[in-house]
């Protein structure tokens, strides 16, 4: 889910069908548009009730003008045949970023992936391949390092990471079991660590 305002929330998902797996919520009800799009919405973000974007598990990126969606791109890489959105996050309508992974199905190879919307275009970020799917991405104001979410879609006993991303180098600040999440309030990143029945909460020093 994403919201401009208590007035203004968009809400994302595989559907029953194509005809409704975005909606939106305007203070009153929830409705669609009922318009079909044989898409997989993953991920959503925006700035503004005329500026929203969707990522897709087919690769795609779709934004709302304020009236209509439209598909603006939708996105390939040599050697895979799948690219999937996990999430979608940027400090400002020229600077976005959205992270995922790759997959060639054929032999079951992947590696996370990281893109940028530089106001113009969607283009992949040169990273180090990384076995993993990355699945939210941050940045922290004061020290402007992204935190990305990880997962090891090989569904290893520690499939859980937390990596820090300067720009150029990725460490994993955490390697476990536990579903760790990531959130922004107030322009501080806040861990949310579930382990067992307890509630793990701390921010990014």
């Amino acid at each position: 889910m994403w919201a401009n305002t208590p007035n203004d929330v968009w809400a994302i998902g595989p559907g029953v069908s194509v005809f409704n797996s975005i909606w939106h919520y305007d203070g009153f009800r929830w409705t669609t548009d009922s318009i079909p799009r044989a898409i997989t919405p993953t991920g959503i973000f925006g700035f503004a009730s005329n500026d929203v974007w969707i990522g897709t598990a087919e690769g795609a990126f779709w934004n709302y003008n304020g009236s209509s969606w439209r598909e603006v791109v939708k996105l390939t890489l040599p050697e895979y045949n799948r690219i999937y959105i996990e999430n979608i996050w940027g400090p400002a309508p020229n600077n976005i970023y959205a992270v995922g992974f790759a997959e060639n199905t054929s032999t079951n190879d992947y590696k996370a992936i990281l893109l940028n919307f530089n106001g113009i275009k969607w283009e992949f970020v040169q990273i180090p391949k990384i076995k993993l799917s990355f699945t939210n991405i941050l940045k922290q104001n004061s020290s402007g390092l992204f935190i990305i979410n990880a997962y090891d879609l090989a569904g290893t006993d520690n499939n859980n990471r937390l990596i820090v991303y300067n720009g150029t180098d990725f460490n994993e600040i955490y390697v476990g079991n536990s579903t760790t999440e990531i959130y922004n309030m107030n322009n501080e990143i806040y861990i949310y660590r579930r382990q067992g029945k307890s509630l793990n909460i701390r921010t990014i020093n």
